[in-house]
């Protein structure tokens, strides 16, 4: 096989420009295995485009592509360098001498070792370029990438360290400084809050629970006894099916229910509760892809209006602009309810995301999941295979308005679904009907 810099380096930008996510710079270069990798990346991210991976994958090709552009002087070996930068009486190395010649790689530096920077440099613009767009990018892009902010800021820092122990450079430094703003983004919202200190006075608790059942899927043994053992006053099923409702009734324990089966789709939606309803209904916002269930459930303490939601998931322009319709509708019918508001379910979205600050800003709900950390809900399941619940993301909500003091947000096991339940617990700040209904919320 020729040598590197036996190749042009016109040819190998125009490869670069044109087929560079298919990998031909790196093939035409004499790196085959990894140009290969490049093309195989391209295929599969193709056939899951209909799925959230598949856009991940097209966002590391864009990573890979952008880092090759500075690599491809020092492969060809033709001597091009972008530096060195000076500035007064700082210099900084060229882009150049900070990738190094491969056919020719320093004395002090083995092959190995610059391929790992280089790895570690790829990683890291492939983590930044996910955090950015998830932060400033269109609302398209933002709502596929938000959600991963904790994740990819884990990437950057690990990436970042590994650059900078086996490259000492202003890049690296550049790395590091870049992870630490990640992590300071995303530590707040990972970190449970501490709950509120409890109430004085007469107390009552209210818990309420979610699961998203999975179109197609039947309740097994296990998550119903689950189901049971968590005590749960109200229970909201997203994706509610008619073998779920009859399994959930059997248990006996939640006698009054309001529901919306869909045997043939996720637009399933039920809402069970220990206590009597009233104005209960399952609903359509306007322009919503999915019901919602509505009801005003009288409890020993007071009355309280619960909505169990399930906005569309953000697949596309017009799903997302759906979703963050159907979230400010919810935000204004609680924020203008007389009664106490719990909203729960399934909001295919996470707290690192736009539309959830927006939905928490205009409802003046607290989010009860913040108690709960880390714990992703979803996914739970791919293939068959169980995902842990900190490679998850945090989907499934629970919130109250501020007549109650919220207790603890729990992530529960594995169902069955392809969501982990989630249960909260609040406290009514004041069991007498009479100040409920005058409070402001």
């Amino acid at each position: 096989m020729p040598h590197a810099n036996t190749k042009s380096l016109p040819t190998a930008y125009l490869l670069w420009f044109f087929l560079g996510t298919l990998g031909a710079h790196r093939m035409y270069l004499g790196r085959p295995f990894s140009g290969m990798l490049m093309l195989l990346l391209w295929i599969a991210s193709f056939l899951l485009t209909f799925v959230v991976v598949g856009v991940f994958g097209y966002l590391l090709l864009a990573a890979w592509w952008l880092v090759d552009a500075l690599l491809i002087p020092a492969w060809v070996g033709s001597g091009a360098s972008l530096g060195p930068f000076r500035f007064g009486g700082l210099r900084l190395p060229g882009i150049g001498e900070v990738t190094w010649n491969r056919s020719t790689p320093a004395p002090s530096r083995s092959r190995q070792h610059l391929r790992f920077v280089d790895g570690c440099s790829i990683i890291f613009v492939g983590a930044l370029t996910i955090f950015l767009v998830g932060r400033f990018g269109p609302d398209g892009f933002e709502a596929l990438t938000s959600p991963w902010t904790w994740h990819v800021a884990v990437l950057m820092g690990v990436a970042a360290l590994g650059r900078l122990v086996c490259s000492p450079r202003i890049g690296s430094l550049f790395a590091v400084a870049a992870a630490c703003w990640a992590m300071a983004v995303a530590m707040p919202v990972v970190l449970p809050d501490a709950a509120p200190a409890r109430p004085d006075g007469a107390e009552s608790s209210l818990r309420v629970a979610s699961l998203n059942a999975q179109v197609g899927t039947r309740p097994e043994h296990e998550g119903l006894a689950w189901l049971r053992s968590i005590d749960a006053d109200i229970l909201a099923l997203p994706e509610c099916s008619s073998a779920w409702d009859e399994a959930i009734r059997s248990t006996g324990r939640w006698p009054h229910a309001v529901v919306g089966v869909d045997d043939g789709g996720p637009g399933g939606m039920c809402l069970y509760s220990r206590f009597p309803l009233r104005d209960a209904a399952v609903r359509t916002a306007p322009d919503a892809f999915f019901s919602h269930a509505e009801a005003v459930v009288v409890t020993p303490a007071g009355e309280v209006r619960v909505f169990a939601v399930h906005p569309p998931p953000p697949l596309d322009s017009d799903y997302t602009a759906a979703r963050n319709a159907e979230l400010r509708w919810f935000a204004s019918r609680a924020a203008t309810s007389e009664l106490p508001v719990i909203v729960v379910g399934d909001l295919n979205e996470t707290p690192f995301g736009r539309a959830y600050a927006a939905f928490v800003d205009a409802s003046s709900l607290q989010p009860l999941a913040a108690l709960g950390g880390s714990r992703g809900t979803w996914p739970d399941l791919l293939d068959e295979v169980q995902v842990p619940a900190r490679l998850g993301i945090i989907i499934d909500h629970a919130f109250a308005s501020r007549h109650f003091t919220p207790v603890s947000f729990e992530v529960g096991p594995s169902v069955g679904s392809d969501h982990r339940p989630i249960v909260a617990e609040v406290l009514w700040n004041d069991p007498s009907p009479a100040s409920l209904l005058t409070s402001t919320p």
